[in-house]
């Protein structure tokens, strides 16, 4: 594959003092050092996450071994891989030349590469100005867009509509300089982009934004724009609160799907439901609450839920070697039935995951996987630099096939479509990806642009799983980090990003 696009999301990382540690190791020390300077964590977080992020790249897809990765930074700030000058691909053939560039904003710190292009990638999330009206927040940034582009804004809807197109704009044009590497000394009232009239959609791909450098169409370059979803893990948690309930609020609840399937399929108050909900793929509310239960117990055991949630799903341990200790079971507290303590997600949690078979165990985490695999939050936009490309519409849809000979899959496929209808969160992160024409050896092979590529979340585990220490621990370090403040108390920041 040409392209790389990951995402780590800073936001929900509590590093432990072992992570921490451990990761303070895998990066250069001038890194690290540079890391402790930051003063709220948040920051700390977002700058470690990038140096693995980078690293991870480089060692996975160019074929460089962890430990002799240097990286350095262009006077203006851009990492770039400064050792082994020659890496050979693993085809024999052409050198895999690489560009990469990182941002980091909001909840989350993300990596864009291109094969052959250069690159550049800027991340803005959707916040309301924490210390002036949006009117006075615009009139502070009135010299950073075209007329044009504050018409767009500005006829855009509400205030919150009118703050993201504005990120959404910014996002483009901060991509666009960094792709061509000159830094905030740029102009940016030279550019100007004409988005798209359609509405973004959580199933497309959008090649229809123009872009106008002094005042003349640059047709050589394309812009895709997509966005991305990501479950959620609030709302996963929410539905779980749902487990055990009496069965009369279920069946109470249940009206409520039964009248939408109705609607939509038109048929008669007299028909019977089951056969509807059944061709629509739409589990019973009862079913329904058991999966987001067990979803998110799947979400705590890798990683990928809030620290808090870590401490009600504890793994079982046997005084003695015994053959149940390979079924994965997890501690189910004692609780007080009578006092609904029965329906806390530390009792429920552990109860319905033990109650699945080993395969089924195995099962549901093979495909949970993948559902997360193909969620994320935010907007993509890609401007391509390639002759000739032209603006088209792709649509990026992702299906998860529940299709077998077993009827008993269906159930689980029907499982799994129903996550991805009610586990996506609104998009309020914007990532703008600008790829442009780098300079080859005249050996290289110029590639056909690929096809738009979405970023992929990755875990802590993820951004480590290559890794090798670098230095010795430094006690020090961790010391420094649990002392800093989260961020800082005004909320929220009308900062206009973060890039390295």
């Amino acid at each position: 594959m040409d392209s790389v696009r990951w995402a780590f999301r800073c936001r929900s990382w509590t590093p432990s003092r072992a992570d921490w540690l451990f990761a303070a190791r895998c990066i250069q020390r001038e890194e690290k050092e540079r890391i402790e300077q930051f003063m709220f964590a948040k920051d700390a977080k977002s700058a470690m996450a990038g140096r693995l992020l980078l690293r991870r790249f480089v060692c996975e897809k160019i074929g460089v071994p962890w430990s002799e990765i240097r990286l350095e930074r262009s006077p203006r700030g851009k990492p770039y891989l400064a050792a082994p000058i020659k890496v050979i691909s693993n085809s024999g053939h052409d050198p895999p030349v690489w560009s990469f560039n990182l941002s980091h904003q909001g909840d989350f710190t993300v990596l864009a590469a291109e094969r052959g292009l250069q690159v550049g990638v800027d991340l803005m999330k959707t916040t309301m100005p924490g210390s002036s009206s949006v009117p006075e927040f615009f009139r502070i940034m009135s010299r950073q867009f075209t007329a044009y582009e504050w018409s767009a804004i500005h006829s855009a809807g509400s205030e919150g509509q009118q703050l993201t197109a504005f990120y959404r704009h910014w996002a483009l044009k901060e991509s666009f300089i960094k792709a061509i590497g000159t830094g905030l000394g740029f102009n940016l009232q030279r550019l100007e982009f004409h988005l798209s009239s359609e509405a973004l959609t959580q199933d497309r791909v959008l090649r229809q934004t123009r872009m106008y450098l002094d005042e003349e169409e640059e047709s050589d370059w394309t812009f895709e724009v997509s966005p991305v979803e990501e479950a959620g893990v609030g709302l996963d948690y929410c539905n779980s609160l749902l487990s055990g309930c009496p069965n009369n609020s279920l069946r109470s609840l249940q009206l409520i799907p039964n009248a939408a399937a109705r609607v939509l399929t038109g048929i008669d108050k007299i028909d019977h439901i089951t056969p509807v909900l059944a061709s629509l793929h739409w589990l019973p509310v009862k079913f329904r609450i058991i999966f987001k239960t067990l979803l998110l117990t799947y979400k705590v055991l890798r990683g990928l839920a809030p620290s808090y949630l870590e401490e009600l799903v504890i793994p079982y341990q046997p005084n003695r070697l015994l053959h149940s200790q390979n079924a994965g079971l997890l501690v189910v507290p004692r609780v007080s039935r009578s006092r609904m303590g029965g329906r806390a997600f530390s009792y429920q949690a552990p109860l319905l995951w033990n109650q699945l078979p080993v395969q089924g165990k195995e099962d549901f985490q093979v495909a949970a996987a993948a559902v997360l695999k193909s969620l994320h939050e935010g907007f993509i936009c890609v401007g391509t630099v390639r002759p000739k490309c032209g603006v088209m519409a792709t649509e990026d849809r992702r299906y998860i096939s529940n299709h077998s000979s077993d009827g008993d899959c269906f159930f689980f496929g029907s499982l799994i479509h129903v996550f991805l209808q009610e586990s996506l969160l609104d998009a309020d992160h914007h990532v703008a990806v600008a790829l442009g024409p780098a300079n080859l050896p005249e050996s290289a092979t110029l590639r056909p642009l690929s096809p738009p590529t979405a970023f992929t979340q990755l875990t802590f585990c993820d951004l480590i799983a290559s890794a090798s220490p670098l230095t010795q621990e430094d006690v020090a370090s961790w010391d420094c980090f649990k002392t800093k403040a989260e961020a800082p108390q005004r909320q929220p920041d009308t900062s206009v990003g973060l890039s390295c």
